[in-house]
């Protein structure tokens, strides 16, 4: 479910902008789907930003990414109408480009988010895991006692020779 609960939350910037329905342009059903876009966009900033897309209600967290979230469908359903002047598509070019910032801000102050509504979510470094297992000869059979590794090291000499 989308942080804005209902489409008409998340239309609250589209000046200019009636209602949609099943006859205006955009049609309901492709709102709906520009909702659905900005959701994915502000989830996606959110799995960048290392936070969980579960978020708080009502908490500071809260209140940015439904925020983001309007701008982004907002500024969608105003260019899917096509007959704004060239103030309104202005306008949403700059409700784009706020949303963006917005979600790059994520990442800048995470620890912020943490402590106001915010969970840490699963890592998204491309820089993680072990030269071991990366850079390791799969020709080589690792397994102690078995294959290319002994169990203890031999013995360097032979304690039997007794000349």
């Amino acid at each position: 479910m989308a942080y804005n609960a209902t489409l008409s939350l998340a239309l609250r910037y589209a000046a200019g902008v009636t209602a949609p329905t099943t006859t205006t342009k955009p049609t309901l059903a492709n709102a709906n789907e520009i909702h659905a876009d900005a959701y994915a966009e502000v989830q996606a900033g959110l799995v960048a930003a290392e936070l969980s897309t579960t978020v708080t209600a009502s908490s500071v967290l809260d209140g940015r990414v439904k925020q983001a979230e309007a701008l982004l469908t907002s500024a969608g359903v105003m260019l899917a109408k096509e007959s704004l002047g060239e103030q309104a598509i202005k306008n949403a070019a700059s409700m784009e480009s706020r949303a963006r910032t917005m979600l790059v801000d994520l990442r800048r102050h995470r620890g912020f988010y943490l402590a106001n509504g915010g969970t840490a979510g699963t890592a998204s470094s491309g820089w993680t895991g072990d030269h071991f297992g990366l850079d390791r000869d799969t020709t080589i059979n690792q397994t102690p006692g078995t294959g290319d590794i002994p169990y203890a090291p031999e013995a360097s000499f032979d304690w039997t020779d007794k000349d």
